[in-house]
Order: structure tokens, then sequence, then C-alpha cells
């Protein structure tokens, strides 16, 4: 019985090591994705709870769309600001333009 017990908690060892470097991977290539991205519109909307959130278009004559619409773009935010603003920081270095509301 107690070799099942280690030989699990090994197991468990490794999948939790092979998650973090997936994760990590995962993350950066995220990273590499988006530091080929540039251009781009953004915009603050008021919601209907009072809260402003961030919304993208590509180009003028596209539709103004919620940043989670945008997974290749939506970062998690800070417990606390503003949905989005982690996208909006990040989109800013890439030459994206805000646009005031």
């Amino acid at each position: 019985m107690g070799t099942v017990t280690r030989t699990t908690e090994f197991n468990m060892g490794i999948v939790k090591m092979l998650l973090v470097s997936l994760t990590k991977f995962l993350m950066k290539c995220k990273e590499e994705f988006m530091s080929h991205i540039t251009g781009g519109q953004m915009l603050w909307k008021l919601e209907e709870d009072g809260d402003r959130v961030l919304h993208l278009r590509h180009n003028p004559s596209e539709e103004w769309r919620h940043y989670e619409e945008f997974p290749e773009y939506a970062l998690q935010d800070p417990i606390g600001f503003s949905k989005g603003i982690s996208t909006f920081m990040s989109l800013l270095k890439k030459d994206w333009t805000a646009i005031k509301s």
C-alpha cells in the first residue's frame, strides 16, 4: 500500500511539473503571437452596471466588440481594475489607438 501511495505522489508531482511547464510555454507563445500584432482601435464603453469595459475593432468599418471576444488579445486583469485594462496597456504598446468615448 505504501509503494502505491508513493508512486501516485510521484506521478502527481510529474503532472504538476508538466502543467507548470506547459503553462509557461503557452504564455510565451501568446506573448510571441501578440508581439506581431499592430494596429486597431480601442474604446472604453460604459456598461449597464456602471463599469467601463474595453471594446476593440481592427478598423473603423467594423462594429465595436467586447475585448473578451478577441481571445488572441485578451489578458487577465488585476482584481479591482477596469475590465480590459491589461489588454488596453498591452495593445497600446502594439500601436493600437485609444478612441475617446
